[in-house]
């Protein structure tokens, strides 16, 4: 599958827009890290479709894996500057974490949170690894099989527990304070902007936020489009606009959130 979404690539118009249903664990899969390095420097994309719940009605029953629909183009020659810039700070992280010594994982048991590289929200385990290090992992809807390789930290149930029986449990207000009203996106890849805005976007509505203003530069345009069209399709968004000159013109989205 990633072989020919390559492929649709090479015989793709320049003005021309691919819609491809992919593995849906093309995203998160450790095999696939460096087909997702090279896929996202080279295409803008524009949506992911999760049809991990559709898969009976769109297949018959015949699919078995979920999958998810990718909607992109070639990245356009304006932004050829940007992409440089950003591979030039991912390669700078990337050897930062190089020198940083990562501390042993605990053992993982079912109900346990893990951090996967790459994927910014953690995942449930939903059993412990086996002796190859594979272990079943629960993302949103999706069920995948990953290796411990993949996770940088753990957080166990037991632990989750114990905090909950030293810390009072929060109010509302407190809740509110925690969630911040800002969200920058500069220097994330769309579909990193994406699951982060839909995130916090969950985490400001139970809060009671009613407003967020989201940083994504105004560079060529294409983060900003990419976030506003999925704002404008968010059950949980009720308007949103560029904000004011003096607070970041069209390098900042202001989001009223549905009441």
């Amino acid at each position: 599958a990633e072989a020919f979404a390559w492929r649709a690539s090479e015989v793709l118009d320049p003005e021309g827009c691919v819609a491809l249903l992919l593995p849906a664990m093309t995203l998160f899969k450790y095999e696939s890290i460096g087909f997702r390095k090279a896929f996202f420097i080279r295409h803008q994309l524009w949506s992911v479709g999760n049809f991990a719940n559709l898969a009976e009605v769109l297949f018959g029953g015949r699919a078995r894996l979920p999958a998810a629909a990718f909607f992109y183009s070639l990245m356009p020659e304006a932004a050829k500057e940007d992409v440089a810039e950003a591979e030039t700070s991912v390669k700078e992280v990337a050897k930062r974490k190089q020198r940083q010594r990562r501390a042993p994982l605990p053992a993982i048991a079912a109900g346990d949170q893990v951090f996967l590289v790459d994927v910014p929200t953690p995942g449930e385990a939903m059993s412990p690894p086996d002796e190859q290090g594979d272990l079943d992992v629960k993302l949103g809807s999706l069920r995948a099989r990953i290796n411990v390789r993949q996770i940088e930290r753990v957080e166990t149930r037991n632990s989750k527990n114990e905090t909950r029986d030293k810390v009072v449990q929060p109010s509302l207000s407190h809740f509110e304070l925690r969630v911040s009203p800002e969200l920058d996106l500069r220097g994330l890849s769309v579909d990193e902007a994406i699951l982060l805005i839909d995130q916090r976007l969950d985490e400001a509505s139970r809060a009671g936020v009613r407003e967020l203003r989201i940083i994504h530069g105004k560079g060529t345009g294409t983060l900003r489009r990419a976030v506003r069209d999925m704002l404008s399709k968010h059950a949980l968004v009720q308007g949103h606009a560029g904000a004011p000159p003096r607070g970041g013109g069209e390098g900042v989205t202001v989001v009223e959130l549905a009441g």
